[in-house]
């Protein structure tokens, strides 16, 4: 039963079309939304409409901010085409990378739990980095530091 009214509005509709990409394999570019693992984890459109409120304008729609991440509370965004050009996997732009240099003694540490975890210690380090950059609100790619912290010659 819908109680919310808004049926009909540009904001339900790009619930319900961010929802059929993601969950519907016959919706129009499921292949690069739910075909690939991106997932629609607003349960209502309740949520989803007061994570986003109101569309400011006719040329903005729904933008995932981490483009590899799914559609939830804190990852979405209204934005214009040219937000959304500047947020694609392969829109070619040189992005920042980030240079993460910590001490040979944390190294070591890190080194114990991988082998411990079965994991490498580059695996742990992007997860630990990639975590701090999405919760400054960026996206961005990641580059590690040698063991030593210092830079890697080009």
């Amino acid at each position: 039963m819908t109680t919310h009214c808004m049926t009909g509005t540009p904001e339900y509709q790009a619930f319900t079309n961010a929802r059929a990409r993601c969950e519907y394999p016959k919706a129009k570019g499921y292949k690069y939304y739910g075909g690939r693992g991106i997932k629609f984890l607003f349960p209502s459109f309740d949520v989803f409409f007061a994570e986003l409120g109101y569309r400011p304008s006719p040329a903005h729609s729904v933008d995932r901010i981490i483009t590899n991440g799914h559609y939830e509370v804190g990852n979405v965004r209204w934005a214009t085409p040219a937000v959304q050009q500047n947020n694609r996997r392969n829109n070619g732009v040189v992005k920042k990378t980030i240079t993460i240099r910590i001490k040979t003694e944390t190294y070591e540490a890190l080194k114990t739990v991988s082998q411990g975890n079965g994991c490498r210690v580059s695996r742990l380090l992007s997860q630990a980095a990639e975590t701090m950059v999405r919760q400054a609100g960026f996206s961005t790619t990641l580059d590690k530091a040698e063991p030593s912290g210092r830079k890697r010659s080009q």
